[in-house]
């Protein structure tokens, strides 16, 4: 992308669906298709589980792994296809097909072509309404099914529908959150956010550390569960493949861990459970494993104390 290059004003419409869902977004004109889907992902949002392509007249346009493509269809690389190619003055529109089971297709239509400002930060989302639909709710027919449901408690199908779809709410849509996620993906496709080949555990108190606060703050304020489990101790470890194998490399550490975590609170050692050991620790602790970690500091080195 170059930053001198127009911005594309676009409006994403998702099909067959009334009253509509839309975002409306400003991109750079000389994005390629396949960042363009990226960014359709974000903003709608779709969670990228499934395969997807373009379409343009009688022309389509795919990521590169035919093994997984229709082989009657003679794919043009959508990596290699630029926006500014296909999408040439306003009025011009391109279709994406997101999911090919339950068949989402989006029409993309330029609306206007803009200049970028100086400060400008792309692609941005200035509009949209409605929610996108679940992943896998069945493609149309299937959400107008769940919205059904979901519009009638007494409804069979209601309390199923609610809990799968995480008490899905059509009518809003959120531009904040939409943006955050285009700032992510902004982030790791300039290289500002990298993986990092680590793994991470966080040590979250349980009722029986709880308990024993309280017992020895006789005189101050009850604390409860919620409050000792916000600011919680990050242990970050080697890459690893499950949550046994954390288990197992923290074994013989738990037992300095669970006295680090009591100090954090009191000083007496007097007042400290006894013996500290890895099965107390495991009564008193819960480890949340987390696989992903990302570095958003790129341009800071990691200083140790």
């Amino acid at each position: 992308m170059s930053k001198q290059s127009p911005i594309y004003q676009l409006k994403i419409t998702l099909q067959q669906i009334q009253p509509p869902i839309w975002r409306r977004v400003l991109v750079p004109s000389d994005i390629s298709l396949e960042f363009l889907h990226q960014i359709i992902q974000a903003v709608m949002p779709w969670q990228d589980y499934h395969l997807h392509h373009f379409q343009k007249g009688e022309t389509f346009y795919a990521p590169p792994f035919p093994e997984l493509y229709d082989s009657d269809i003679d794919y043009v690389k959508s990596h290699l296809t630029s926006l500014d190619s296909v999408l040439t003055q306003v009025g011009d529109s391109i279709f994406y097909e997101y999911d090919f089971g339950d068949s989402w297709w989006h029409e993309i239509t330029l609306e206007g072509i803009r200049n970028p400002e100086q400060d400008g930060l792309y692609p941005v989302c200035i509009g949209g309404a409605r929610a996108c639909p679940p992943e896998d709710c069945g493609g149309v027919p299937g959400y107008y099914l769940m919205l059904e449901a979901l519009s009638d408690p007494n409804h069979e199908e209601y309390e199923s529908y609610e809990i799968w779809s995480n008490h899905f709410q059509p009518e809003i849509f959120d531009l904040d959150q939409a943006n955050a996620r285009l700032r992510l993906l902004i982030a790791e496709s300039q290289g500002l956010m990298r993986l990092v080949n680590r793994n991470v555990v966080v040590i979250k108190p349980k009722q029986p550390m709880l308990d024993w606060i309280n017992q020895q703050d006789t005189g101050g304020d009850v604390l409860t569960l919620e409050e000792i489990r916000q600011d919680c101790t990050v242990l970050l470890l080697p890459k690893m493949d499950s949550p046994q194998d954390v288990d197992a490399y923290l074994h013989d550490l738990k037992p300095i861990l669970f006295e680090e975590e009591l100090m954090s609170w009191y000083l007496d050692r007097e007042a400290w459970p006894k013996p500290r050991t890895a099965e107390l620790f495991d009564e008193w602790f819960d480890l949340e494993f987390h696989s992903m970690v990302w570095d958003t500091a790129w341009d800071e080195t990691i200083e140790y104390e």
